[in-house]
């Protein structure tokens, strides 16, 4: 992991403006007026941003996107301050206004960390689903042959990659409460992830339905019903104590802690596209990126192994799936793949591990040459789309022809890699990833 941070690109694009707008606003202007913020995106942001019709009630310049990935880009943009200023005061002529490059590029190592944080976190609870080997393939293949790499490394100031953190680390707290780790203390904690979680992005506020069911089956246990409601509370206060900088934000932007930003005319509640969510030739999850496939099969094995945590993964998968099949915006415009699914990284790694454990636990030696091939070439047709994504050899939006796809595969994309490379190490501002 540590081996691909030169990969990462400091430049904000698209949703990214929206995102760093808030740690740079609240610190360097101490306001939340994002006009200048905006001011420094690209063309197509700025139009998109200009007019009347983007102020709030209140006369704010509208943001939608939610606090929580400045809250853990904070302690990086502060370190960027300090560097800047350190630069500074030796006469160099480095901006201390939360656009040089110290504070870019903090923040974009900070997604990288916090990334790197949800595998391991990821890798560790799918161990208690899988052998070392089986958890330690799933990670690495759901690594690099999904959507996660293009919101680490290409697009770190969108919020996909700290989402996944933040569900990761709510679901590690999750089972160290099924351990007997169930003190006062840790449903603060776990509360309190809940929290960072739901704040990150809006979708990822469902997964709070694995405390509801962990905390509903505790509840009609034989004598746990006093101890469980009192941890619910703590739990639950835990929740609020993290949502609250965010719903205050909320309200003084748009002059109510539950505005959302989204209008009730963006979902489709009775006609779902469930089947375009997941093959779509325009950002299916199954058809972008296959592996997804196979890791939602291996939930079948995951319930098998652990009935009860298993149910709820699914549960709560098949919840946060339908509504993002209810939403308009369900296939993420120019995302690579499904972008919305990247929260749920750490489930497709449980059921990834969970299949391969299956299929090669047993040692088989031919099996496990079998699944490392088939990881090595779904991370080589990932890493191939996604450089024909990010340098326009397929549309950014809308559906793509995967014959051409296929066929740029081979004949362009082995000349196009060293292309890409070159200029990404050497012209980093002449690269402009698609928003």
């Amino acid at each position: 992991m540590l081996a691909t941070l030169p990969l990462v690109n400091p430049h904000i694009r698209s949703d990214g403006n929206e995102n760093y707008a808030y740690v740079r606003s609240i610190i360097i202007d101490h306001d939340l007026r994002f006009d200048d913020e905006y001011a420094r995106g690209e063309d197509a942001f700025r139009a998109a941003m200009a007019g009347d019709v983007r102020l709030s009630p209140a006369g704010y310049r509208r943001n939608p996107a939610r606090v929580g990935p400045s809250v853990l880009w904070t302690p990086f943009f502060l370190a960027g301050h300090v560097a800047a200023q350190m630069l500074q005061a030796r006469g160099q002529a480095v901006p201390a206004d939360g656009y040089s490059w110290p504070y870019l590029w903090a923040c974009a190592f900070g997604t990288a960390l916090y990334a790197f944080l949800g595998l391991w976190f990821s890798y560790r609870m799918a161990l208690r689903f899988a052998g070392p080997a089986a958890a330690l393939l799933a990670t690495v293949v759901i690594w690099l042959a999904s959507s996660l790499p293009v919101y680490v490394y290409f697009l770190p100031f969108h919020a996909h990659a700290i989402a996944m953190f933040s569900v990761a680390w709510f679901l590690w707290n999750w089972l160290k409460v099924r351990d007997g780790s169930d003190g006062r203390l840790r449903w603060l904690v776990w509360g309190l992830s809940g929290g960072l979680m739901a704040v990150t992005s809006d979708l990822n506020g469902l997964i709070l339905i694995v405390a509801c069911a962990e905390w509903l089956l505790r509840l009609f246990t034989p004598r746990q019903f006093v101890p469980t409601l009192t941890r619910g509370v703590i739990f639950a206060a835990g929740v609020a104590l993290t949502v609250l900088p965010d719903a205050t934000i909320r309200g003084a932007l748009e002059g109510s802690w539950f505005a959302t930003g989204y209008d009730r005319t963006m979902f489709s509640w009775r006609a779902p596209q469930l089947f375009a969510v997941a093959f779509s030739t325009g950002h299916g999850a199954f058809s972008w990126t296959p592996v997804l496939l196979l890791a939602v099969a291996g939930l079948a094995w995951l319930v098998r192994r652990s009935p009860l945590p298993g149910a709820i993964v699914v549960l709560t998968s098949a919840v946060f799936y339908y509504v993002l099949a209810a939403y308009g915006g369900w296939h993420g415009y120019s995302s690579y793949g499904n972008r919305h699914l990247v929260a749920l990284t750490p489930f497709f790694i449980f059921g990834l591990a969970a299949l391969i454990d299956a299929v090669c636990g047993g040692g088989h030696r031919r099996r496990w040459l079998t699944a490392w091939a088939v990881a090595l070439s779904l991370i080589l047709w990932n890493a191939g789309f996604m450089l024909q994504w990010g340098t326009g050899l397929v549309p950014d939006r809308g559906p793509v022809d995967f014959t051409i796809v296929a066929r740029n595969q081979v004949t362009v994309v082995p000349r196009a890699a060293w292309d890409f490379l070159n200029r990404h190490f050497r012209q980093r501002d002449m690269l402009d990833p698609r928003p």
